[in-house]
């Protein structure tokens, strides 16, 4: 099959040429640019060049030229749209073969062809060869040769393919192509090998090939020799992909492959293919007897070197996978999580020394396989259960049944190919997580001994702040009895001690519940009215005023009263203790609807001087307080009380006024009468604006 190169701006110029060229005959190469790096050096390697082009001006008589300087034997021919005489003149003194006009005439054009590069055919049936006189006494040994020869060749390239030695596979090859063919010197040259099962696009490979093993070549030579894809023998097999002799008339311009030649020692150089690309290149002489090779036996020796250009990539396959293999064992043996894979027949495929002394408590190399049924049945169980439903098994704990003080974190996740249905297995991840469960546990301990103290101080202050007025007059009792001021003096500090023992008491008890009965419904405005006067005669806090704004109707909550009345109680506490006196505490009911809940919302604004950031991040903290008297547990409960009947407490920050928000969700026909009431009094309220 003869090449041709068709230099046009259009890719349907290329198309045309291969259909009106005969099948199996014509090769056609397209190209768009004409002075595309290194397109000129390949001219002279195909049998004619088409141009298309326009006749009009000087650009394709400058590319004649070119060519013809270039490649002085390289036939052209050019077609033309449009044509000036003098430029057709000049075309032809410029080394234009021929000058054809479109459309494209077929049989033309096959006959030009024929005339520049003509190409031979081989007949159907070969006519017989005619028996010459002295054929009887040809020597029937010398048939046997070649046919035991051709054998061994063909055996040969049968077995290579079963190689997976990269290092002395090609050379034992050499020899034995050195012992069939009988020549004196010969040489495979290799590419570096590169990446084949890497999921991540590999590198460009090296365009450099160097010596992977010789005969009969001094290895001083080979040592710093080397042949290159991107000129010499090595272009030339790859651009190709045929064989090359030395004597080729198409290097009579190539003086590097010449060169090439005459240092190796050769005469012959063969590519070495994997049927995709070139991985090397194979050169040797001639025979001992200075006989050369005929055509068919340097296609045997292609056929064969492509077998062994298979076996080297095989055995480049096999030993990347063995490094892979072998680096992730490696790297799962140091380890300290355990890791167990399982494959899709239940088949441990690895487990490293980790998850063996885990499981199995057995040392860190055991000399046999684990089988699947040696795993925990609890381990068992899910590992199978992911394999199956191709599910990831959320992460859990477990506790060996014979060592239950232990603590393992494991996690089971199935893998399988973008193209399957079903998982290939599944990855099962151990973590010992004992030591860091005693870490956590002694943690706990340490803050709950640190609760507990801080607890006690707070507690023994606040008791302690209740009974001394009460120890004090119980002293002076039976001396001053009968005086009336005492007397009354008694009755108010037994009072009050009994009310902040008796508050700190319920603060405790609300803090130890988690659940509260919701079997009451509290109207809003009644609670906040009996919330306040709780907080007010609390301490003895007269002189400040309550301004309710209800713009939420007869708005009830549902819950336990006397825990709701306790946090509004601490909310309003906290607003009294903040204001100053003869101040007004504003409460401002109301309505807001997020998403499909409707939240009762009453806020708490007093005239203190608000929370800032850092403030309300603390505020509800347990015996968080700013000032001296009192646990700091009154925001604490409060919030507490609140989500137990799954609402919420804020603080609003970035206010010259202390901000409290409390919500409570609705329900049933309090939603429809706080909508219907907030409807006909909207606009009278903006939150944050009093």
């Amino acid at each position: 099959m003869k090449t041709i190169i068709a230099l046009s701006p259009k890719s349907g110029f290329a198309d045309a040429l291969q259909a009106a060229l005969e099948p199996g005959r014509w090769r056609v190469i397209h190209h768009v640019d004409p002075w595309e790096k290194g397109l000129m050096a390949a001219v002279g390697a195909v049998d004619v060049l088409l141009v298309e082009c326009q006749l009009t001006d000087v650009q394709p008589i400058r590319l004649l030229k070119t060519i013809k300087k270039l490649q002085p034997q390289a036939p052209v021919i050019v077609f033309a749209d449009e044509t000036r005489d003098e430029w057709i003149e000049e075309a032809y003194l410029a080394g234009a073969n021929y000058i054809l006009s479109k459309p494209i005439r077929h049989k033309l054009l096959a006959l030009i062809l024929d005339r520049l590069a003509p190409t031979t055919e081989m007949p159907a049936h070969p006519p017989p060869k005619a028996k010459l006189a002295d054929d009887r006494s040809a020597p029937r040994e010398s048939v046997q040769d070649v046919s035991r020869t051709l054998s061994t060749l063909r055996d040969l390239s049968r077995v290579l393919t079963h190689g997976l030695i990269s290092d002395s596979l090609p050379k034992r090859f050499l020899e034995l192509l050195r012992e069939i063919l009988g020549v004196n010197r010969a040489a495979i040259f290799l590419r570096k090998p590169f990446s084949v099962v890497s999921p991540v696009a590999p590198e460009a490979p090296t365009s450099r090939l160097r010596a992977a093993c010789a005969v009969g070549l001094p290895h001083g030579l080979l040592e710093y020799f080397e042949l290159s894809l991107e000129g010499g023998i090595g272009r030339y097999l790859h651009r190709f992909g045929r064989i090359l002799r030395s004597d080729a008339s198409e290097l009579q311009n190539n003086p590097e492959i010449q060169k090439e030649f005459e240092l190796l020692g050769a005469k012959v150089a063969i590519p070495i293919l994997d049927q995709e690309t070139l991985i090397g290149v194979a050169v040797f002489d001639e025979r001992l007897t200075g006989e050369t090779f005929s055509s068919s036996e340097l296609a045997l020796i292609f056929h064969a070197l492509e077998e062994l250009g298979l076996a080297i990539k095989n055995s480049w396959l096999r030993d990347e996978l063995t490094h892979s293999h072998d680096l992730m064992t490696a790297i799962l043996g140091q380890l300290t999580s355990g890791c167990v894979v399982v494959g899709q027949d239940l088949e441990v495929m690895h487990c490293n020394p980790a998850a063996r002394r885990f499981l199995l408590g057995t040392a860190p190399e055991p000399p046999r396989r684990i089988q699947f049924s040696e795993l925990p049945q609890p381990l068992g169980s899910r590992i199978y259960e992911s394999i199956q439903t191709g599910a990831s098994v959320a992460a859990f704990r477990h506790r060996p049944r014979e060592n239950p003080e232990l603590a393992y974190h494991v996690s089971i996740i199935p893998f399988k190919h973008q193209k399957d249905a079903h998982p290939l297995g599944a990855l099962m991840v151990i973590d010992d997580f004992t030591q860091i469960q005693r870490s956590q546990q002694l943690e706990i301990e340490a803050s709950n001994l640190r609760m507990v103290r801080s607890m006690a101080e707070h507690l023994s202050h606040e008791i302690g702040n209740a009974l001394v007025p009460m120890s004090t007059h119980q002293q002076l009792l039976g001396e001053k009895y009968d005086d009336p001021d005492f007397r009354g003096s008694l009755s108010l500090a037994l009072t009050q001690g009994i009310k902040r023992i008796s508050r700190l008491s319920n603060q405790l008890l609300f803090l130890t519940r988690d659940d509260t009965p919701r079997h009451e419904s509290i109207a809003a405005v009644k609670l906040v009215q009996d919330a306040f006067n709780d907080a007010q005669t609390l301490y003895g806090l007269d002189g400040r005023h309550l301004d309710i704004k209800n713009t939420a109707g007869s708005v009830a909550f549902e819950g336990n009263r006397a825990s709701l009345l306790h946090a509004l109680s601490e909310a309003l506490l906290n607003a009294l203790q903040s204001s100053p006196a003869d101040s007004t505490i504003t409460v401002q009911i109301d309505t807001e609807e997020e998403k499909e809940t409707v939240w009762g919302k009453v806020q708490i604004v007093d005239r203190g001087p608000g929370f800032t950031p850092d403030l309300a991040t603390k505020a509800t903290n347990p015996f968080f307080s700013t000032r001296t008297v009192g646990p700091g547990l009154g925001l604490t409960v409060a919030k507490k009380i609140i989500e137990n009947h799954h609402g919420h407490l804020t603080l609003i920050t970035g206010e010259a006024r202390g901000h409290v928000a409390i919500y409570l969700p609705l329900k049933n026909g309090n939603e429809a009468n706080a909508k219907a009431f907030k409807n006909s009094h909207a606009g009278s309220f903006a939150p944050g604006k009093n």
